[in-house]
Parts: C-alpha cells; structure tokens; sequence
C-alpha cells in the first residue's frame, strides 16, 4: 500500500468477483483503471458468494485492493420492516467505522449497500459518491424475479409490492444523501429526477480500448451464413425465452442458412434454466453455453440480439459493437437506435426477423451501421476514457 494514496471504501452488493455480468466487468476494470488509489472493499451479499472462496474468484483481485470484506444482507422474507433493516445496519457500523478511515466512500447501487455506505459517510463525515447501475424498485416494477445484487423475489404481489416501496424509498432518501450521484444509463434520468435526485453526472458503461476490434472485417452474406448471438443473465427480466421464440423465427426466414449462440449466467432462477434447457434440446441449429465470458464468443458473431424486458446500458452491447457485431432487437432502457438496430417493444417477431433479413442480404448497408455504431463505442465507450472522469470526480469529492 502507498502511504499518500487516497483510501475509498468501495460498498458493492452481488456476485464481484465470482461472476460474469455487467456490474462485475464494471467493478474489475474500475479497480484496474484508479491504479492511484488504494480500496478497501465491503461486500453485502448472499449464497453463494458469501462463503465463496477467492481462490476460485473468476476477476483476479487488484493489488490496490488493501481488504476484502463480505457481510451477509439482511433477508427480504414476509417479516421485513424498518426496525429490523436498522438493526442490520447497527450491527455492522461500528465494526465498520473502526477500521482505517476512508478518504471518501463509493456505493454501486441504491439497495443495502446505499443505505450502509450513507450512514457510515454521515458517521465519519467523509463524502460519499453513489454509482447507480439498475433501479432496482423499477426493475421489481416490471417484474424482475431477481436482481442483479443476488436477491430473489418470487413471493405474492403483496410482498413484491412491499419490497419495491422499500427500495423506492432507499432511492429517495440515497438521492438527498448522495454528495455526487453518477449513473450509467441515459434512460434511468428520469426514473431518479423522479424521486429527487439533481445535478446527476452520466458516465456511461465502457469497454477497454484493446478491445475492439479495429481492423475486423466484417464478413458477407455470400460468404457465409449468419452468426447471431444472445447474453445475458438466466432471468425472466432478460426475456431468454423470447429469445429461443425468436431463434425459430429467424430461422424460417432465413431457411435454415442461419446458426445461433447463446450465453448464459446463473442467477438462481432454476425452474428458467430448466426450461431454457429444455426447450433448447430440440433447437438443432443453436449452441448452449454457461457461465463463460463473452470475449471467447462475441468474435465469432455477426448479430447480437437483446430481447430484456428492463436494461440501463447493457454492457455487452458495447462489448459486441467492440467487435464490430450488431445490436438487434426491441428497444429496452439505453438499448435504441443509437447503439444498433432497435424496434418498440409492440413490434411483432417476424417483422423484426425480415428486417435482419433485408439488412444481411445488403452487405454494403449491414457495413456502414456497424460502422457508424462501432465509431460511437470507439469515442466515448472505452474503460480509460470513463474512468478519467472518475479520478477528477473523486478527487474534487476529497479536496473539497
């Protein structure tokens, strides 16, 4: 550890460094790219990753990384109220704040870890800068069985209902806490603007600059057929099964002269996975994968389709136009035009599957949007460029 090196106390919620996903692939390059900070990490989490063993962690943790420390978050079973989420956060703070003080504290998201990193700014008087990578209340909202911070919600309405109130109202109360708000997705403005928060910074997703893939050649209709991928996690919100709907659409449009890939990460909703798994035995054209990185595979595609019923800024979107392979599907959270090729919600399956159709066979066409979307990622997507505007946004948040 350097001695003069600035000391952030970074609260994380899910699977980090155990799992693939977005906010995952976010936090190690976060890490990689403050090089002139040193981070002590707390993470509130649950099965599996609360007795997981780094040995086996899928990220290789920093050296800047001066400790790493998990607690259990409290559980959201039918009992749950305020007076019980203030224990849980009383049992905790003072073996918390007796640790080295930090310079300023950093929470990822508005759920548990927001509302613990608030107090313990507010009890060391020490800045605190929230990143917001999903709304979790609107994700419950459009009926997310689970989060991207592990927690599982397959209860009555009732109880939906009382959980998306209490993290509605953690959003409220973090918004007014919050001495610098970041998110990463366009879209989610006006869900925060909605509940208070002013004066939020965007600073989108990113991918690293060695990622992409400059001198790729895209490859034509009469060359060969069609790669078309799908990633994500195994989750009802992510919609896969409206993706393997679509598999057997494309394929009657394209007459067969078509093959599909599809990588999955578990998020322990196992009666999806099943049907998933299922339904795909049948699907001759289409290659299952779990739990992999989606650098082996996104090289190999030439389409990239998002079928999710809520997103921010999905990040392998970025990581696909990366390698020059085009964004497909309905319009969900950042996921428009801007980024690929993009339809309403209410468009039909096959009308979308003739317009990949139509977009393949002109080569010429299918090559200028890639471009133009790929030249997008290039000026504004890439890890060094965002995490600039990190540092200088930490290092006015300890100065001042």
């Amino acid at each position: 550890m350097q001695n003069n090196s600035p000391l952030v106390l970074l609260i994380l919620e899910g699977g980090y460094p155990w799992y693939y996903g977005g906010v995952s692939e976010w936090t190690h390059q976060y890490l990689r790219n403050l090089g002139s900070f040193d981070f002590s990490i707390l993470q509130i989490t649950n099965a599996p990753w609360d007795t997981a063993s780094f040995e086996k962690a899928i990220y290789p943790l920093n050296k800047n990384i001066i400790s790493f420390d998990r607690i259990t978050a409290p559980e959201l079973d039918e009992n749950i109220s305020d007076r019980r989420i203030q224990q849980w956060i009383n049992d905790h703070l003072k073996r918390i704040s007796s640790s080295q003080t930090p310079d300023v504290i950093h929470i990822t998201n508005t759920g548990f870890a927001g509302l613990l990193g608030s107090k313990l700014a507010d009890q060391l008087a020490k800045p605190l800068l929230l990143t917001e990578h999903a709304i979790y209340w609107k994700e419950i909202e459009l009926g997310a069985q689970s989060l991207e911070c592990g927690y599982q919600i397959t209860s009555h309405d009732e109880h939906k209902k009382q959980i998306k109130n209490l993290f509605r109202h953690i959003s409220k109360r973090l918004y007014q806490d919050a001495d610098e708000i970041v998110s990463v997705s366009e879209s989610n403005l006006p869900w925060q603007e909605e509940l208070g928060a002013t004066d939020v910074r965007y600073i989108p997703n990113g991918i690293p600059s060695d990622f992409l893939a400059k001198n790729r050649i895209i490859r034509e209709a009469d060359e060969h057929i069609p790669i078309v991928g799908w990633i994500g996690r195994c989750a009802h919100i992510k919609q896969p099964l409206r993706f393997l709907d679509l598999v057997k659409g494309l394929s009657h449009v394209m007459n067969g002269r078509i093959h599909f890939k599809m990588l999955l990460s578990d998020s322990g909703e196992d009666g999806l996975k099943a049907e998933i798994l299922r339904k795909s035995r049948d699907i001759e054209n289409l290659d299952l994968f779990w739990n992999e990185p989606s650098e082996d595979h996104l090289p190999s595609m030439d389409a990239l389709f998002i079928t999710s019923q809520s997103e921010s800024q999905p990040l392998v979107m970025l990581e696909a136009l990366g390698k020059k392979v085009l964004p497909f599907g309905w319009e969900v959270g950042d996921a428009t035009g801007e980024y690929g090729i993009f339809e309403p919600q209410d468009t039909p399956m096959y009308e979308l599957a003739e317009k990949f159709k139509k977009l393949w066979k002109s080569p010429v066409k299918w090559r200028k949007v890639v471009d133009s979307r790929f030249k997008k990622v290039e000026s504004n997507h890439t890890w060094e460029y965002i995490f600039d505007r990190y540092k200088d946004t930490m290092t006015d948040l300890i100065l001042n």
